[in-house]
């Protein structure tokens, strides 16, 4: 059950960066020559660079072992993009544009986030704290 809801909220937190990714960066690429949407292929290398993955082909092998999950949130069209294909969008990327976005959707999530309290030592557990 637990792990039910974090994987629920594991999908709203990334489904709200997709759409803050689909927001702030604009389509740089042909769109007629394009299988897959930029939100889903760098949303896919960041989840990569977030399981400590290093390059290309680890973005492809982390989208294909993910692909069950990913489909519920980002339903991939063409399947998992190739290693050419995360490099070539990776190098034509700005860095300063995923930044800022990344930086945004962080501030959003802190500020969802400081309503809530975190307990992390246990004591709320153990009904010593109120």
């Amino acid at each position: 059950m637990l792990r039910r809801k974090c994987n629920r909220r594991a999908a709203l937190c990334l489904i709200r960066l997709r759409t803050s990714i689909q927001c702030s960066i604009e389509d740089f690429r042909m769109e007629k020559k394009c299988f897959h949407k930029l939100s889903d292929i760098l949303l896919t290398g960041l989840l990569t660079y977030l399981s400590h993955g290093e390059d290309y082909e680890d973005m492809v092998l982390s989208g294909n072992t993910r692909e069950r999950f990913l489909k519920e949130i980002i339903p991939p069209e063409n399947g998992i993009p190739s290693h050419d294909t995360f490099n070539r969008v990776f190098s034509s990327l700005e860095a300063d544009l995923l930044r800022q976005c990344l930086k945004n959707y962080g501030r959003d999530l802190l500020g969802l986030l400081s309503e809530k309290q975190i307990c992390i030592d246990g004591k709320k557990l153990r009904g010593i704290s109120p």
